[in-house]
């Protein structure tokens, strides 16, 4: 059931936020009253001590939920990463965090563009930071610096000619 305003209409709930290792060490505060998520990837990559481990037990203490998304969520985020290119680049906290945010169709607080780009990707709503933000999907492939061979996944060196293998945008 939605909220009133106290006029009679009903007022738009917004969706719960999943927050990645990015948003708890930018120190923000998101707005009161939100419901706020992380993976257990994520609260583990904060060792004890120090400033960001503070923030996150404040997040805690102020109603933070640590659930982990279903194994099948993670295999779609995974699949969609690799369409996008960007599987290799994502951690296990951020498929963690791309895959509870669809099963709760939540919006993802992220400045990593890398998970921006996947979540675009499949329509999982995204909120920057402190940056501005991806402005188009990207598609990556992988090529090699020398002679030029195409690749399907990231290789080390080209076994043509022995040059290196970088990521590029693809056409």
């Amino acid at each position: 059931m939605a909220a009133t305003n106290g006029i009679g209409k009903a007022k738009a709930r917004r969706p719960p936020l999943v927050l990645d290792t990015s948003a708890i060490l930018s120190g923000k505060t998101p707005p009161a009253n939100e419901i706020l998520y992380a993976p257990t990837s994520v609260v583990d990559e904060f060792q004890p001590g120090g400033r960001s481990r503070r923030h996150l037990e404040y997040l805690l203490e102020a109603g933070l939920r640590v659930i982990d998304p279903k194994p099948a969520s993670v295999v779609e985020i995974e699949e969609a990463a690799s369409q996008t290119g960007d599987g290799s680049k994502l951690s296990t906290a951020d498929v963690a965090v791309l895959a509870l945010a669809k099963e709760l169709s939540a919006c993802v607080l992220t400045d990593d563009y890398r998970m921006q780009n996947v979540a675009a990707s499949i329509k999982i709503p995204f909120q920057p930071l402190l940056q501005e933000g991806i402005k188009e999907v990207l598609r990556w492939a992988y090529r090699c610096r020398g002679c030029g061979k195409q690749y399907e996944t990231a290789a080390p060196e080209c076994d043509v000619c022995g040059s290196e293998v970088r990521q590029v945008k693809a056409a």
